[in-house]
């Protein structure tokens, strides 16, 4: 099960990102709900779907990977500038954090803090002029 976590109602609400476990995803909506009044700027928690039940046929997956942690925190649903030939985008997540966006193909999912880890390394390296 994956659980979403949205902003706002009825016409005019956001999808803010999706978690692999509730725990997280209500920790996230407790973090950014601190000082918020009104209850539609209020983040939420819905449970979404079972991501084994989903047919991605060969395509891959992203998941944001947090290198000072050395963790995968959670991933997104999709992301509109398409999948990179290396697997792997650096960027700043709303927090003003450097994470790396990482790819993998659903078979790979319990690897992936592994592959995340590989394909961040090589991505330093490069930056480095190493590779």
């Amino acid at each position: 099960m994956i659980y979403g976590v949205f902003t706002g109602e009825y016409s005019d609400w956001d999808v803010i990102g999706y978690f692999k476990t509730e725990a997280e995803a209500e920790a996230y909506c407790k973090r950014r709900n601190e000082g918020k009044i009104g209850a539609y700027d209020q983040y939420y928690v819905l449970p979404m779907i079972d991501l084994s039940a989903v047919p991605y046929e060969g395509k891959r997956i992203p998941y944001e990977f947090d290198p000072e942690k050395g963790k995968v925190s959670r991933y997104y649903w999709s992301f509109k500038e398409g999948v990179p030939e290396d697997g792997i985008i650096v960027t700043k997540n709303m927090f003003g954090e450097t994470v790396a966006i990482v790819w993998a193909y659903p078979a790979e999912a319990d690897k992936i803090v592994k592959i995340a880890r590989d394909r961040y390394a090589m991505y330093k390296a490069r930056e480095e002029g190493i590779v």
